[in-house]
């Protein structure tokens, strides 16, 4: 199966099109989150003052997932790009169990949405959609063997844990489930969170909130980010990395399937 990667030439074709970019960040609010005491234990490369061990934080996460049934993955960045305001939307959910998987992706601008992927694989077939702004769509379909290739690294979680800094631990419910909280106090680098948008930025501010659950999946991985590029223009920028629905994702066929499946 394909590798599954962000479009991100999809995101400099936007960014190109406006001439720069700088993102707006978003509330920072925390849905969901309540503050109890709970029985814990730290997962492998975390302490109560935050990531003891990078490599071991990253082996984990990456590990659990892997030998999960299923999941959801979404990747949510807000902004502005140019005078323009604009977001990108990433979800992914994969079944290994039963071999199917369904990706979408999109890129809005003003609220209307300038570029849009779509696929969806079940065992051997594979179907794509994608529509770029005024154009028509168009659908692919071919065959290749399911491959649960990891896509839980995607999103740059490893660079994240690599580079973060993470401040004291604090035991609550997020999502209706019993997690560890830990705001992010810095980063070594600012470069893995500006999410190719520009090089060289030289960081000004980093506000981050990480869920981490006993057995050391990021659940998510929040954070708004203020930074100057080399010609001294401030930005902004802001994402979320939010993990779901392990060993509980069903994988249903997207109703445009019907319709590649007809014209392909």
């Amino acid at each position: 199966m394909k590798t599954r990667q962000w479009s991100m030439v999809c995101l400099v074709v936007i960014v190109g099109l406006a001439g720069c970019s700088g993102l707006f960040p978003s509330d920072g609010k925390q849905s969901g989150t309540t503050t109890e005491p709970h029985d814990l234990s730290y997962p492998d490369g975390y302490g109560g003052s935050g990531i003891t061990d990078p490599e071991k934080a990253i082996d984990q996460h990456e590990s659990v997932l892997s030998k999960a049934d299923s999941h959801t993955l979404t990747v949510n960045v807000t902004g502005e790009v140019s005078i323009f305001n604009t977001s990108m939307d990433f979800q992914l959910e994969q079944n290994t169990a039963a071999e199917r998987e369904a990706f979408s992706e999109s890129f809005s601008v003003e609220e209307s949405t300038f570029i849009r992927e779509s696929r969806y694989s079940s065992s051997n077939n594979t179907y794509e959609m994608n529509k770029t702004e005024d154009e028509p769509v168009r659908y692919e379909t071919y065959q290749e063997s399911f491959d649960s290739q990891a896509v839980f690294v995607q999103g740059f979680i490893s660079e994240w844990l690599s580079n973060a800094t993470f401040g004291e631990a604090s035991r609550v419910t997020h999502d209706g489930k019993q997690v560890f909280r830990y705001e992010v106090t810095g980063v070594d680098s600012a470069e893995p969170f500006v999410l190719d948008f520009d090089g060289d930025p030289r960081l000004k501010s980093f506000n981050g909130t990480a869920f981490v659950t006993e057995n050391g999946v990021v659940r998510s991985f929040s954070y708004t980010m203020g930074y100057t590029i080399a010609d001294g223009t401030n930005k902004t920028l802001s994402a979320k990395y939010h993990i779901t629905d392990v060993d509980s994702t069903t994988v249903e066929e997207p109703t445009w399937v019907t319709t590649a499946k007809e014209q392909t």
